[in-house]
């Protein structure tokens, strides 16, 4: 997209354009609209309470901060969890390690749910709203940064307007405004990845110290901040083999490189500095220390690797259950044995270790929900539809014109042999190319949000097409994207402050999404300060509650009584009449056993009395 000129120009690598004299407006502009979604993200997140995720990871990032503690949250490397406890006071949590759960949870893992919501919600003291929406606001920042390395990158293709459309199109996207505020590290990876990607490019056209460190430090960041994050590996060792293949020459540290050889010396002298730097991280961020605890206490493997063996069985042929003789004949593979062998040897971080083990656990089984059908083996067509489901319509019109336009400028160059970019190409595509296939795979359907390190570099693409389209093709297209600028904000204004929820006009916004997607994509229990407010007004009301998520609602002065599937010794329903409030992940039968769902089901037939955020459904309930 870029009209620069210059020597890497005849190997399809463009040197970054000199945008000094707009660079100071188009700065402004997009701070200014990363500040408005840093606001609106917040104040939207503000009125909602902990997610089902965030109680744990809220007390895990504390404990890990002030205690150097790591059992709690094994499942997630660290560094984004430390990262958000900086914004803790010293006190802001108390804790009952005298509680024998906390002993317990060596040996069986689901005691740190337990005891981490416990502590948060049923500690004198502990302000849970408070502590949450700190780490909320905290980990937003990640959010503004990701939107302002995408914006930079679009500058550097196609100028002022191609930044402003890019950062735009990234502000304006609901999901990211409801993740980014999530305590959570999808949008952290997410930055990871994006931002290794744009440092490998701007290296790829020149290499400096500078850019070299930063593929270095970005490339070990990621393991230390998603257990997928050692997939972003393979991803810079393509874009590598890709620079070294490339013809022409390799500015490196102020010497034009031509020969492959010479170029294969510095790919894998930054690969190999990724390595050692990543490795060393990973022992810093967990304290310089194999046992997750600091009086030395370790994980029992035993449990989740009976876990993984029951899951892998039973996902060759789910709803069957697993025999004895199953479990007997089952051996462990190699992804096994190599966490195994590297705990006996001590040679990772243990929690590290179980963490990657807990991870493999839950790519096998996982319950799941699309289109009105359940499964505990994922969808093929799940992430597919729901990039469909859940991304507003202008955004994706906006991408069928890109791809469109640049399929139309390819096809232009090669018939005039002009060079192609081939290396920018590269380094926006091959990134999406294989988190994408990776995602594709894993049996996580779970939420749109496991996508983000995939679609979010199309607004690079977007945003760089909007800047040629604006510059080159004439009044026509500036009224298209002005158009398309109109109808994306409409969109996402009409769904705040319920952006989790979200989804797009055609499905028929949050009461469609029901039919559609569940977990994550609508209801992640985040909306009993909402049932706190109706029961308020409707003091006289018996309430019956059917309630997924981890926040407790007695905390917000919610009076109710359980339902099935909140309490294992009720099992039928209420004999008075009252307002049944039912989480619309259980009204999809999500989570539930099968007496469960048989007994939920007649209620996805009636209409509600209210839906309350898009995610607790309020029925009329008389027995008579």
């Amino acid at each position: 997209m870029s009209n620069v000129r210059g020597s890497a120009k005849d190997e399809g690598i463009e040197r970054e354009p000199d945008r000094g004299s707009e660079g100071g407006r188009v700065a402004v502009a997009c701070g200014v609209m990363l500040v408005a979604f840093a606001v609106v993200s917040g104040t939207a997140i503000s009125g909602k309470c902990a997610g089902y995720d965030e109680p744990l990871h809220a007390v895990a990032a504390d404990v890990i901060q002030r205690y150097g503690d790591y059992r709690l949250n094994p499942e997630d490397p660290p560094l984004w969890q430390r990262f958000a406890a900086l914004s803790l006071p010293r006190n802001a949590l108390r804790y009952d390690f005298g509680d024998p759960e906390w002993g317990r949870i060596f040996r069986e893992q689901a005691y740190r749910f337990s005891w981490g919501v416990g502590a948060l919600y049923r500690t004198a003291g502990n302000d849970a709203d408070a502590v949450i929406m700190r780490l909320r606001l905290t980990l937003l920042l990640l959010g503004a940064a990701l939107g302002a390395v995408i914006g930079l990158w679009a500058w550097k293709l196609s100028g002022g307007v191609g930044a402003v459309a890019a950062t735009a199109v990234f502000v304006l996207d609901p999901n990211v405004l409801a993740h980014s505020a999530i305590v959570g590290n999808d949008v952290a990876i997410t930055l990871v990845t994006v931002s290794l990607a744009y440092a490998a490019w701007l290296a790829g056209v020149r290499l400096t110290w500078g850019r070299a460190l930063a593929v270095v430090g970005l490339a070990a960041a990621a393991p230390l901040t998603k257990f997928s994050g050692p997939v972003l590996f393979i991803v810079l060792a393509i874009l590598l083999t890709v620079r070294v293949a490339a013809a022409g020459a390799w500015e490196c540290f102020g010497r034009a490189l031509v020969r492959r050889r010479a170029k294969a010396v510095v790919a894998l002298g930054l690969f190999a500095g990724a390595c050692v730097v990543a490795y060393a991280a990973l022992w810093a961020v967990y304290s310089f220390r194999f046992a997750p605890a600091p009086d030395g206490s370790t994980w029992d493997f035993e449990p989740i690797v009976r876990e993984n063996a029951v899951n892998q069985i039973a996902a060759t042929h789910p709803g069957r259950g697993v025999t004895a003789e199953e479990f007997a004949a089952w051996r462990p593979g190699p992804i096994e044995r190599s966490i195994l062998s590297l705990n006996e040897r001590r040679l990772l971080p243990q929690t590290a270790l179980y963490g990657l083990l807990f991870t493999y656990r839950g790519s096998h089984l996982r319950a799941s929900y699309l289109c009105g059908r359940l499964s505990d083996i994922g969808f093929t067509w799940y992430f597919p539809l729901a990039f469909v489901f859940k991304m507003p319509l202008a955004t994706q019109l906006a991408l069928g014109l890109t791809v469109g336009l640049l399929a139309t400028l390819a096809w232009r160059y090669w018939r005039a042999g002009s060079a192609i970019d081939w290396w920018t190409a590269a380094c926006l595509t091959i990134p999406t190319a294989v988190m994408g296939s990776v995602v594709l795979q894993a049996r996580l359907n779970i939420g749109i949000r496991h996508l983000f390190p995939v679609y979010i570099f199309i607004y690079v693409w977007i945003g760089s097409a909007a800047g040629y389209a604006w510059r080159q093709l004439g009044r026509g297209a500036r009224w298209i994207i002005l158009g398309l600028a109109a109808a994306l904000a409409i969109e996402t204004a009409s769904a705040y402050p319920d952006f989790i929820p979200f989804f797009n006009a055609a499905c028929g916004g949050a009461r469609g999404g029901l039919n559609l997607l569940g977990d994550s994509n609508l209801d992640w229990g985040q909306n009993l300060p909402l049932l706190a407010r109706w029961q308020r007004a409707h003091p006289n009301r018996n309430l019956y509650l059917c309630y997924f998520g981890a926040a407790n609602p007695s905390y917000y002065g919610i009076q109710y009584k359980l339902l099935p599937a909140m309490d294992p010794t009720v099992t039928t329903l209420p004999k008075e009449p009252g307002v049944i409030a039912i989480s619309a992940t259980y009204l999809q039968g999500l989570y539930l056993k099968p007496p469960e769902q048989r007994l939920y089901a007649p209620l996805r037939n009636q209409s509600p009395l209210e839906v309350l955020g898009g995610s607790i459904y309020l029925f009329e309930y008389d027995p008579r």
